[in-house]
Protein backbone atom coordinates (compact mmCIF):
# COMPACT_ATOMS: atom_id res chain seq x y z
CA UNK A 1 0.00 0.00 0.00
CA UNK A 2 1.18 3.42 -1.13
CA UNK A 3 1.48 5.82 1.70
CA UNK A 4 2.77 9.28 0.95
CA UNK A 5 4.49 11.01 4.18
CA UNK A 6 2.62 13.67 4.92
CA UNK A 7 3.34 16.38 7.40
CA UNK A 8 0.23 18.44 7.96
CA UNK A 9 -2.17 15.90 9.51
CA UNK A 10 -5.31 17.77 9.34
CA UNK A 11 -4.61 17.71 5.50
CA UNK A 12 -3.97 13.88 5.73
CA UNK A 13 -7.44 13.55 7.94
CA UNK A 14 -8.89 15.19 5.00
CA UNK A 15 -7.68 13.09 2.15
CA UNK A 16 -8.73 10.39 3.93
CA UNK A 17 -12.35 11.44 4.88
CA UNK A 18 -12.65 12.41 0.74
CA UNK A 19 -11.45 8.79 0.00
CA UNK A 20 -13.53 7.16 1.93
CA UNK A 21 -16.43 9.09 0.88
CA UNK A 22 -15.70 7.90 -2.74
CA UNK A 23 -15.74 4.04 -1.17
CA UNK A 24 -19.06 4.77 -0.15
CA UNK A 25 -20.37 6.74 -3.28
CA UNK A 26 -19.13 2.78 -4.89
CA UNK A 27 -20.90 0.75 -2.43
CA UNK A 28 -24.12 2.55 -3.22
CA UNK A 29 -23.63 2.36 -6.70
CA UNK A 30 -23.01 -0.95 -6.86
CA UNK A 31 -26.46 -1.64 -4.40
CA UNK A 32 -28.04 -0.10 -6.64
CA UNK A 33 -27.17 -2.07 -9.69
CA UNK A 34 -27.84 -5.15 -7.58
CA UNK A 35 -31.26 -4.07 -6.75
CA UNK A 36 -32.10 -3.05 -9.90
CA UNK A 37 -30.64 -6.11 -11.73
CA UNK A 38 -33.08 -8.16 -9.38
CA UNK A 39 -35.87 -5.87 -9.93
CA UNK A 40 -35.75 -5.36 -13.34
CA UNK A 41 -33.14 -8.37 -15.09
CA UNK A 42 -33.87 -11.25 -12.95
CA UNK A 43 -30.42 -11.13 -11.88
CA UNK A 44 -28.94 -11.59 -15.56
CA UNK A 45 -26.25 -8.95 -15.71
CA UNK A 46 -22.80 -9.64 -14.25
CA UNK A 47 -21.82 -6.92 -12.17
CA UNK A 48 -19.62 -4.42 -14.26
CA UNK A 49 -16.73 -1.91 -13.20
CA UNK A 50 -18.84 1.22 -11.88
CA UNK A 51 -16.51 4.33 -12.46
CA UNK A 52 -17.16 7.48 -11.45
CA UNK A 53 -15.21 9.55 -14.87
CA UNK A 54 -15.44 13.22 -15.84
CA UNK A 55 -18.08 13.03 -18.87
CA UNK A 56 -19.88 16.81 -18.92
CA UNK A 57 -21.66 15.68 -22.28
CA UNK A 58 -23.57 12.48 -20.35
CA UNK A 59 -24.93 11.46 -17.15
CA UNK A 60 -23.54 7.72 -18.05
CA UNK A 61 -22.24 5.71 -20.67
CA UNK A 62 -22.17 1.80 -20.52
CA UNK A 63 -19.14 0.30 -22.43
CA UNK A 64 -19.83 -2.87 -24.53
CA UNK A 65 -17.49 -5.01 -24.04
CA UNK A 66 -15.02 -6.81 -22.04
CA UNK A 67 -12.55 -3.64 -21.31
CA UNK A 68 -11.68 -4.35 -18.05
CA UNK A 69 -9.81 -7.30 -16.33
CA UNK A 70 -10.20 -8.11 -12.68
CA UNK A 71 -7.63 -10.26 -11.48
CA UNK A 72 -7.93 -14.11 -12.54
CA UNK A 73 -11.79 -13.33 -13.83
CA UNK A 74 -13.33 -13.05 -16.91
CA UNK A 75 -12.88 -9.28 -18.35
CA UNK A 76 -15.81 -7.02 -17.20
CA UNK A 77 -17.69 -4.44 -19.06
CA UNK A 78 -18.19 -0.97 -17.86
CA UNK A 79 -20.88 1.29 -16.19
CA UNK A 80 -19.82 4.91 -15.82
CA UNK A 81 -21.30 7.36 -14.04
CA UNK A 82 -20.75 11.32 -14.70
CA UNK A 83 -19.12 12.76 -12.00
CA UNK A 84 -20.06 16.51 -12.96
CA UNK A 85 -24.03 14.83 -12.52
CA UNK A 86 -23.66 13.17 -9.07
CA UNK A 87 -25.12 15.72 -7.11
CA UNK A 88 -28.68 15.01 -9.13
CA UNK A 89 -31.45 13.83 -6.98
CA UNK A 90 -31.10 10.12 -5.68
CA UNK A 91 -33.53 9.13 -8.34
CA UNK A 92 -32.10 10.40 -11.41
CA UNK A 93 -28.94 8.83 -10.61
CA UNK A 94 -30.59 5.41 -10.72
CA UNK A 95 -32.69 6.59 -13.73
CA UNK A 96 -28.99 6.84 -15.31
CA UNK A 97 -27.99 3.31 -13.60
CA UNK A 98 -31.47 1.65 -15.26
CA UNK A 99 -30.80 3.12 -18.66
CA UNK A 100 -27.06 2.14 -18.73
CA UNK A 101 -27.79 -1.20 -17.33
CA UNK A 102 -30.61 -1.34 -20.30
CA UNK A 103 -27.97 -0.76 -22.95
CA UNK A 104 -25.95 -3.42 -20.95
CA UNK A 105 -28.57 -6.03 -21.32
CA UNK A 106 -29.12 -5.45 -25.31
CA UNK A 107 -25.57 -5.73 -25.75
CA UNK A 108 -25.19 -9.27 -23.80
CA UNK A 109 -28.66 -10.50 -25.75
CA UNK A 110 -27.13 -9.53 -28.97
CA UNK A 111 -30.01 -6.24 -29.66
CA UNK A 112 -28.79 -3.47 -31.43
CA UNK A 113 -30.20 -0.63 -29.36
CA UNK A 114 -28.30 2.44 -30.95
CA UNK A 115 -28.03 3.77 -34.54
CA UNK A 116 -25.45 6.25 -35.98
CA UNK A 117 -21.95 4.97 -34.64
CA UNK A 118 -23.94 4.12 -31.45
CA UNK A 119 -25.18 8.11 -31.35
CA UNK A 120 -28.98 7.54 -31.19
CA UNK A 121 -31.03 5.67 -29.20
CA UNK A 122 -33.25 3.34 -31.79
CA UNK A 123 -36.89 1.62 -31.75
CA UNK A 124 -35.02 -1.84 -30.13
CA UNK A 125 -33.91 0.62 -26.88
CA UNK A 126 -37.21 1.77 -26.77
CA UNK A 127 -38.90 -1.34 -26.68
CA UNK A 128 -36.16 -2.47 -23.93
CA UNK A 129 -36.64 0.58 -21.84
CA UNK A 130 -40.49 0.94 -22.28
CA UNK A 131 -40.29 -2.65 -20.41
CA UNK A 132 -38.26 -1.31 -17.45
CA UNK A 133 -40.75 1.73 -17.03
CA UNK A 134 -39.11 4.48 -18.33
CA UNK A 135 -40.00 6.95 -21.23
Amino acid sequence: IFQPKVKDKSFKRSLLKYISRFGVVFGYLEMIFRILNREYFSDYLSMPVITIQSSQDTYGRFTSGSVWRVGDKDNKSEINISAEWLCRPIVNVVATMLHEMTHMFCYNMGIKDTSRGCTYHNKNFKVQAEQRGMF
